[in-house]
């Protein structure tokens, strides 16, 4: 038996049911099986879809990089279980398991789980870094900002699996995830309250802003609309994740962390399958990309699609024509207008 005070996530002492409770060994034994064809088949799942990311490049670099390494968590988290479960089924004697094994992998997972639940927080951070930068930050790159933003939450990652040593700083962790989310949420309000703001201001005749900047507002407020559907989609997955988290901190009978695990384990398929599908509906790139990949996509005859604003609703194609033509020449005139008062 493994003895130790840090806290055990996705393990459950299988030697237990072997010897005690054969009734539930059974079972248990298929499911070791499923889970793990499935976490095979989601790590090339998590490889193509961090692939879609840079080749698609719907978003800015920056936005890209982050939702890139939250795909790479999952799929180094998904590398670490499937090792465990795999040496679980190899196994004869259950009780012989490396310790240092069992350790190693479910540290990877703790250190995985403090990464992504606090990735709401860093996208937040990003696209208020796009809406302070409107002027010019589809220009100027700035790839500073998603390397300082991707090595926070790789820190508070490990700072997570640091603490989690000792299960009893599992409240307080997980208290304060909670918490910088729950601030995240407040951002994210914010954020699309002035975005939404601006594009009514652009479009009712201000000249001031630029094809940049306009084209900036536009993007910030499809992300926004895109990570606001996976909030409302995650927000039982997230619960169930903290409130299972918080259970494995408990002294807990061999079923029932048996069952901890297993929550645990529906809770990240979920997550895996779910979230690329929300991003893949939210981005016209990668639809387009996924057509082009996978061929069995095109086998529909293709359509024209009608154009569609930045909420989604159709446009009047003619009216469109003549908006942007106009807002051209408006943008130009301010360009001129701004060139020509730095000359004097």
């Amino acid at each position: 038996m493994l003895k130790t005070h840090m806290l055990l996530l996705h393990y459950w002492n299988v030697s237990y049911f072997l010897n005690e409770n054969r009734e539930w060994f059974e079972y248990i034994r298929t499911y070791l099986y499923i889970s793990t064809i499935i976490y095979i088949i989601d790590v090339f799942n998590m490889i193509f879809y961090i692939w879609m990311v840079f080749k698609a490049k719907q978003f800015h670099y920056n936005f890209n990089l982050i939702v890139g390494f939250f795909l790479t968590t999952h799929f180094i988290h998904d590398i670490a279980i499937l090792t465990l479960r795999c040496s679980m089924i190899i196994t004869k004697d259950f009780n012989s398991i490396n310790p240092m094994l069992i350790k190693s992998t479910i540290n990877v997972s703790i250190y995985s789980m403090g990464a992504a639940l606090c990735c709401l927080p860093f996208f937040m951070l990003e696209r208020c870094c796009a809406t302070y930068y409107l002027s010019d930050y589809e220009v100027k790159k700035r790839h500073h900002i998603s390397y300082i933003i991707t090595f926070s939450q790789f820190s508070i990652g490990c700072f997570t699996c640091f603490c989690l040593q000792n299960e009893t700083n599992t409240c307080i962790v997980v208290s304060g995830l909670v918490g910088l989310n729950g601030i995240a949420m407040i951002i994210l309000v914010m954020l699309k309250m002035y975005n939404n703001k601006e594009y009514k201001r652009y479009h009712e005749g201000v000249s001031e802003y630029s094809l940049t900047q306009r084209y900036q507002i536009s993007e910030n407020i499809k992300s926004l609309s895109m990570i606001t559907k996976m909030i409302l989609y995650m927000g039982v997955m997230n619960s169930t994740l903290v409130i299972v988290m918080m259970l494995s901190s408990f002294h807990l009978t061999d079923e029932f962390r048996f069952i901890s695990a297993l929550a645990m384990d529906i809770c990240i398929f979920i997550y895996a399958y779910s979230i690329p599908q929300i991003m893949t509906m939210c981005s016209d790139k990668w639809k387009s990309q996924l057509r082009k990949t996978l061929p069995c996509f095109n086998r529909k005859q293709a359509k024209l699609s009608p154009l569609r604003d930045t909420y989604g609703f159709k446009m009047d194609q003619d009216r469109t024509v003549e908006d942007h033509f106009e807002s051209l020449k408006s943008s130009w005139e301010h360009d001129l207008q701004k060139k020509v008062h730095q000359t004097v």
